[in-house]
């Protein structure tokens, strides 16, 4: 965290381009949010000292679904959010904003990068670990380069979603839940 404050203090100073961003809030501990739950693999709810709650949704990631109201839930997508869960139970998270990304998506959640308070950059993680996958939406984001070399780290490891057994492993869980079903 003291190298960031470090690099805000040091851009803020110095006036580096009004267009510069380091992140959408000051690096201090008071501007952290908290986080109130885990909606799914990529999408949290933070709150502030305020007691504002807003719902984030992570940029550049996709997570299997678990929420959707129209599909099933996907391979791996319970995984993702229990990652999540673990990585997010009890802490603080400070958040940046990709200006290229918009403030918010058609949801109505803010976009955004999540930081843990020892730097690392969630969204990164999830998909260096295979929770989850690069995703584009619209228009490239400033860590795509990083994030597509992240996934091709998992998959050439074989992590999470790229594994071979964990993807046989759904296929029959799916095919004894229908056998179940079928034969009562």
């Amino acid at each position: 965290m003291g190298l960031l404050v470090a690099l805000f203090t040091f851009v803020k100073f110095f006036k580096l381009g009004k267009d510069f961003k380091v992140i959408s809030k000051t690096i201090l501990p008071d501007d952290y949010y908290r986080v109130l739950y885990v909606n799914d693999g990529d999408t949290i709810v933070v709150g502030d000292d305020n007691k504002n709650e807003y719902k984030v949704r992570l940029i550049g990631v996709d997570t299997p679904e678990t929420v959707h109201p129209n599909k099933a839930d996907e391979f791996f997508g319970d995984e993702a959010k229990t990652a999540m869960q673990q990585k997010l139970e009890g802490v603080r998270v400070f958040l940046e904003r990709d200006v290229s990304q918009g403030e918010e998506d058609k949801y109505g959640r803010k976009l955004r990068y999540v930081y843990l308070d020892n730097g690392i950059n969630l969204n990164e993680w999830l998909v260096k670990n295979g929770f989850a996958y690069e995703y584009t939406y619209a228009k490239p984001y400033r860590f795509l380069s990083i994030f597509k070399g992240a996934e091709d780290i998992a998959r050439k490891n074989k992590r999470g979603l790229w594994s071979d057994t964990g993807y046989q492993d759904h296929l029959m869980d799916k095919f004894v839940d229908l056998f179940l079903k079928v034969n009562g």
